[in-house]
Formats: C-alpha cells, sequence, structure tokens
C-alpha cells in the first residue's frame, strides 16, 4: 500500500509556475517543499501514536520509504552541493523510537548515520556555535546510538556516549533520557 503517492505526485503541481521553466531553480522548490510535506505525514503520525500506535509506525515507515536517501541541493552561488534535512530531529527520534521497539538496530543504526549526514556537526565543533537543530540532531543520533550499544550489552561503551551526549549536549532532553 503506497499512502504517499498522492503527495508525491502532487509535488510538482505545488512547485510555483514562475520556476517551472527553470529545472535547477523547480528541483530547489521541490527540494523545498518535500520533506516538509512529509514532516506533515509524520506529524499526523505521531499525533495518530497516541490512538492507533500500529497504524502510526505504518505511517512513518512509508514517510521514511518516500525519501529513503537525504536530499542533495545545488549551492547556488556557493558552489559545490549541500544536504538538505528531509525531517525535523523529533521526527527522526520518534521513527526510531518505533525501530527499537520492533528490536531492528542494524535500521537504527542506518538512520543514525543519516541524522549525521543531514545534520553535520564536525568532531571539534562547539555545541553552542551550530544551529539548534544540528544540536538536537546530534543529540538524537548520539542517544540512539547509546542505546543500540546498551541493548547489544555492550555497557560501558554505551555508558561513555551517554556521558559524551551529557557533555556535549547537556541541555537536550535526549541527555536528560539517558540520564533516566
Amino acid at each position: 500500500m503506497d499512502l504517499l503517492r498522492p503527495i508525491r505526485d502532487y509535488f510538482d503541481t505545488l512547485v510555483h509556475p514562475s520556476v517551472q521553466h527553470d529545472a535547477l531553480t523547480a528541483a530547489r522548490h521541490r527540494a523545498f517543499i518535500a520533506p516538509r510535506l512529509l514532516g506533515s505525514v509524520v506529524a499526523l503520525a505521531a499525533f495518530l501514536y497516541d490512538i492507533d500506535q500500529k497504524r502510526a509506525a505504518t505511517i512513518l515507515e512509508e514517510a521514511f520509504r518516500e525519501v529513503p536517501e537525504p536530499v542533495k541541493a545545488d549551492g547556488g552561488k556557493e558552489g559545490g552541493e549541500h544536504v538538505v534535512p528531509t525531517f525535523t530531529p523529533s521526527d527522526f527520534d520518534r521513527y526510531l523510537t518505533g525501530l527499537f521497539e520492533a528490536k531492528r538496530t542494524d535500521d537504527i543504526l542506518k538512520v543514525v548515520a543519516r541524522i549525521r549526514l543531514e545534520y553535520p556537526m564536525g568532531e571539534n565543533d562547539d555545541a553552542a556555535t551550530v544551529t539548534p537543530s544540528v544540536r538536537d540532531g546530534q543529540a538524537v543520533a548520539l542517544f540512539w546510538e547509546g542505546k543500540v550499544l546498551l541493548d547489544r550489552g555492550k555497557v560501558s561503551d554505551a555508558g561513555a556516549k551517554f556521558s559524551a551526549l551529557k557533555d556535549k549536549f547537556p541541555k537536550s532532553s535526549k541527555a536528560l533520557e539517558a540520564d533516566y
């Protein structure tokens, strides 16, 4: 069952007519519209989660299947290309929670790698100098790496991840959850 096919087909009609003649600009518009629209579907799934967890998990899975790869956009005047975040860190967190409950730890690590790609932060970067979404994305990634390690019985490695999370992102809700 392809729940998002009508949405995907609708993307092209949402691109403003003034830019439809320029393929690059139209692609940028689609890259801007798609994650926000799919994020709305994820928000719907989050709302349904309290009512019908099985149906919400199906919708989340479908949304993440529709955008299997990070969206790359042209850097414009700066040149090169960059990755456009497809989902918010909280959307990733909800999805990872479902994967963890389904015991799909290998899939969790793939999603964590995607989060790190979409919300990049260098090893030596100060968390205070990056955007809040990058901080949140990195905190979610670090938390789930620790959670997978803990699930696999690697308690000391998990503890190191959770400790790094609390040190680097002390105001994150994931730091509080790791402390619990």
